[in-house]
């Protein structure tokens, strides 16, 4: 099912509601979780939507490099560079790491949900990506929205090591 979906961009929401039981029967997220896990299945966001969903894709591992497009355009800010400096080394990071290499480099007073709201914009530009779908289910699972400050001091921290697409 996965071979068949490389590259096609579907709303995340709809990924392991709508998409991928249609495809493949008894689907759970495990089977999906076992094969990021694995290093098999590469996940890539594919742009943002309204609220807290956006495009994701799926990639093979083997074919990601060839398959993955670039990243699309994003208004980066200092934090956001800071997030990609803090990955630079070219390996994977849980978010409390991440969030620690950047209060201590360069951005001491970033919160939680503004690093996490970062660490998002990345990952639907196409930059980022996590070895789990977990942080993903989250986000959609939050009630989030655009400009709900009261509802983003309660949003859990993103798990997962996030590592970089480009």
């Amino acid at each position: 099912a996965v071979e068949q979906l490389q590259g096609a961009s579907v709303p995340a929401s709809a990924l392991e509601k709508l998409v991928l039981p249609s495809r493949v029967g008894d689907y759970t997220p495990a089977m999906l979780d076992e094969l990021t896990a694995a290093g098999e299945l590469v996940w890539a966001g594919a742009g943002a939507l309204p609220g807290k969903d956006g495009w994701v894709s799926l990639y093979l591992a083997d074919a990601a490099p060839l398959l993955l497009p670039p990243p699309h355009p994003l208004e980066q800010t200092a934090l956001h560079a800071s997030v990609l400096d803090a990955l630079s080394g070219g390996y994977g990071l849980f978010f409390r790491q991440i969030a620690d290499r950047v209060r201590a480099t360069t951005h001491p007073e970033a919160t939680d949900p503004e690093l996490a709201d970062a660490l998002w914009d990345l990952v639907w530009s196409g930059r980022l990506t996590n070895d789990t779908l977990a942080p993903m289910r989250a986000l959609l699972g939050s009630g989030r929205t655009a400009g709900s400050t009261a509802h983003r001091a309660k949003r859990a921290v993103p798990r997962g090591r996030y590592g970089s697409l480009t």
